[in-house]
């Protein structure tokens, strides 16, 4: 019985040892003004881009069009009509969960961030007569 009971215990010690050497996380150094500032960025941001939204129908044939030429115009049409519901959708989301500081620390949920960033961004040029990977 003894040799049980200390089979049992050493083994008990060795299960529970990791726990003693683990090293908790480090406390979170945020201030309340972070935080607040955080919450105001992203209900703002959200705000901004559902109102913004409607110009990525344009936005998004420009490039297009740009990149790939004339098929490029009927392309971005329909690339920027589902840019419009990810905008917008997206803008909902952050304006309905300002408080939740997911994903990140109140980071954005598109990139970019606002509909009128990355509008002269090219795509590499592709060779004429090569053929595209969609």
């Amino acid at each position: 019985m003894n040799a049980r009971l200390s089979l049992f215990t050493g083994a008990l010690i060795l299960a529970l040892a990791p726990l003693a050497w683990s090293v908790p996380e480090a406390p979170c150094k945020m201030q309340p003004d972070d935080v607040f500032q955080g919450m105001a960025t992203k209900l703002v941001r959200g705000i901004t881009n559902m109102a913004t939204c409607p110009a990525e129908l344009p936005k998004q044939t420009y490039r297009t069009t740009r990149d790939m030429g004339v098929p490029g115009a009927f392309i971005g049409f329909f690339k920027g009509l589902g840019m419009v519901v990810y905008r917008g959708v997206s803008g909902a989301l952050e304006t309905a969960l300002f408080l939740v500081p997911e994903p990140g620390f109140y980071e954005s949920l598109t990139t970019p961030t606002f509909v009128w960033q990355g509008w002269r961004d090219a795509t590499p040029p592709v060779p004429r007569g090569a053929a595209r990977d969609f």
